[in-house]
């Protein structure tokens, strides 16, 4: 899924459009914010087996921003954690990963999860999709 940088997002606003977009390195600050101040208010799990393995995701989401640093239309913040168990080589290797999301979308957890993972499977798939949802 692709970042969404600030100049990005304004225009995608400004447009009459949505983003949901990665929180990423190249946005620090913001990302520093998130990771200090995000208060689930809101949790799904889900449980996917297939090709060799386990993966549990818990998305989670949080809209208050009172702590967080200005951002153009952002309205959610979306923390997905992912915790994998795959078969190598007769070994089951254990990974855990944490990626964070913000959003100009005011949806419940469980459609913002299913856009994310919509998202980050077509990629796997084909071209990457669009960050723009219109309204």
């Amino acid at each position: 899924m692709p970042s969404t940088p600030k100049k990005t997002a304004q225009l995608i606003v400004d447009s009459g459009n949505e983003y949901l977009g990665a929180l990423k390195g190249n946005q620090k600050g913001l990302l520093t914010d998130v990771k200090a101040h995000f208060k689930p208010e809101s949790t799904v799990e889900t449980l996917e087996k297939g090709h060799g393995r386990i993966e549990k995701r818990t998305v989670s989401i949080c809209r208050d921003l009172s702590n967080i640093r200005q951002w153009p239309g952002l309205k959610t913040l979306i923390r997905v954690e992912s915790q994998r168990s795959e078969i190598y080589n007769d070994m089951i290797v254990d990974t855990q990963e944490t990626r964070y999301y913000i959003t100009s979308l005011l949806e419940e957890v469980e459609p913002l999860a299913q856009r994310i993972r919509g998202v980050l499977g077509s990629r796997k798939q084909g071209p990457l999709c669009s960050r723009c949802h219109p309204r």
